[in-house]
């Protein structure tokens, strides 16, 4: 046994435990990094350049973490194989399967939800109080002072939830052969199905979430930073080096995201029509399922939000479990949920759609709450007495009238919730009905007996669907907001 004897750990796991928050933490910290550039350089600069940037750094969100590590994989095989760059070889390939790979994957992953957060507070800001603040100051007093403290929220937000996402996943480790605390309890379950063991690993990250949900909580209620300027007719010209930086940095953001998926895409899939056919046919049955499944649990998990969060804007203990919660392994849930229904009046569900869909809204809801929760925070009060005094009496026409008032935190809390429902990976595979089974978990299992070719035009397959609420989502915004 290693320093973790009284939590009941051996000293791999308490190993595997300190690395995955290593790597968790050093992927929060880059993309907060990354975000906070990114942020700062849109805050200054609103123009058609920009508006095209913020498009291209959400449109890789279609794009399932565990995508990314097979595009990575199968591009750098591909050169390996053609030997087109000599100093790329299967060596490099085993080597990308490590921390360092794993933190590149989560990364870019992770970078497009980031943005969204990001640009959603950064639309509130003055414009031209922040350039009033430049033309009086040089650029970095004016970043550290004025800009960075008004993001400080938002890049407090970031890093917790990256670094969440970073600790739990399953997929992304499991493909890379990069052992994690969460692989590790998945082990436990599939190899010796020691349930006890598995729940006892489980409640380790949500004691330490506790500790970080609260003070995260507690940072976020201070007040955010303020500048003391006026408005006035003005022109900047932005420093050359935060210019090159931030697009640099951009571009290079594009370029792993978009281009990477699309060249393995290109080069890699079957375009074979017998063999393309044959792909969409065995494509069609999973993908019915998560459309069920994407749909149904991101309608329920936005009710449920509405419904909690008189508790989780109220109840400051409830917001803290809330998000700790989601430091809880998948398989922790679906174990729970096992348990609960393991007696003689609800065994009939255990073997059931519904079963796996209520572990889907179990995952979601403390995040699409605490969506809920920020983007109302951000409605003038005005605007919420100004509801509530014409709203009717019906608890069902005040939802609807809620809803409308809140359509922008609906639509992202909705998208949300089937982005997470339709990559989801180790809850579907416990809990899945006999007979059943999501276009992910379709594609994990044939990684094991089938074709490059085969999985690549399947992901081809999964892009094109994920591709069309995205599409929606962007046009939706573009006419309702103005965005510089």
């Amino acid at each position: 046994m290693g320093g973790f004897e009284f939590l009941l750990l051996t000293s791999r796991e308490s190993r595997i435990l300190l690395e995955t928050f290593q790597q968790s933490f050093i992927t929060a910290l880059l993309v907060t990094v990354l975000i906070a550039v990114i942020g700062s350089y849109f805050v200054i600069v609103r123009n058609s350049s920009t508006r095209i940037f913020r498009v291209l750094l959400i449109v890789p969100l279609l794009i399932p973490p565990y995508f990314h590590a097979l595009f990575w994989l199968h591009l750098l095989q591909l050169i390996a194989y053609s030997g087109g760059f000599g100093f790329i070889d299967l060596s490099i390939v085993q080597g990308f399967r490590s921390m360092g790979g794993l933190v590149l994957i989560h990364t870019i992953s992770f970078l497009p939800i980031a943005s969204v957060f990001m640009f959603a507070t950064i639309s509130k800001i003055n414009h031209e109080n922040i350039v009033a603040a430049l033309l009086q100051a040089p650029l970095l007093k004016v970043l550290t002072r004025v800009i960075i403290p008004q993001l400080t929220g938002i890049l407090v937000s970031v890093f917790g939830i990256v670094f969440t996402l970073s600790f739990i996943s399953f997929d992304v480790p499991s493909l890379l052969e990069v052992p994690s605390y969460f692989t590790e309890i998945f082990s436990v379950v599939s190899n010796s199905y020691d349930l006890p063991k598995a729940m006892g690993m489980s409640v380790i990250p949500l004691g330490i979430a506790l500790i970080g949900a609260y003070s995260i909580i507690k940072l976020l209620s201070k007040p955010s930073g303020t500048v003391d300027t006026t408005d006035r007719a003005f022109t900047l010209q932005v420093p050359r080096w935060f210019t090159i930086l931030s697009y640099a940095i951009i571009l290079g953001i594009v370029v792993v995201s978009l281009g990477i998926p699309f060249i393995t895409i290109l080069v890699g899939s079957s375009w074979d029509i017998q063999t393309f056919q044959a792909i969409v046919t065995d494509w069609l049955e999973p993908t019915r399922a998560t459309l069920l499944f994407a749909v149904s649990g991101g309608v329920i998990s936005v009710i449920v939000s509405f419904l909690l969060y008189p508790w989780w804007k109220k109840f400051y203990i409830v917001r803290v479990i809330g998000l700790s919660s989601l430091l809880l392994p998948p398989m922790a849930v679906g174990l729970g949920l096992i348990y609960i229904l393991n007696t003689p009046v609800l065994s009939v569900f255990i073997d059931s759609k519904i079963v796996l869909l209520i572990g889907y809204v179990v995952r979601i809801v403390p995040i699409t709450t605490e969506i809920l929760f920020m983007l109302r925070q951000r409605i003038s009060e005005e605007v919420i007495q100004s509801y509530k005094l014409n709203a009717p009496h019906s608890i069902v026409w005040r939802f609807v009238w809620w809803a409308g008032l809140l359509l922008p935190a609906v639509t992202m809390m909705f998208f949300v919730a089937s982005w997470y429902i339709s990559s989801e990976i180790p809850l579907t595979i416990l809990l899945q009905p006999a007979g059943i089974q999501t276009v992910m978990v379709r594609i994990f299992i044939l990684l094991h007996y089938g074709s490059l070719e085969y999985v690549n035009t399947m992901m081809f397959l999964t892009l094109g669907l994920l591709c069309i609420p995205l599409v929606l989502v962007t046009v939706y915004f573009r006419k309702r907001f103005q965005y510089g």
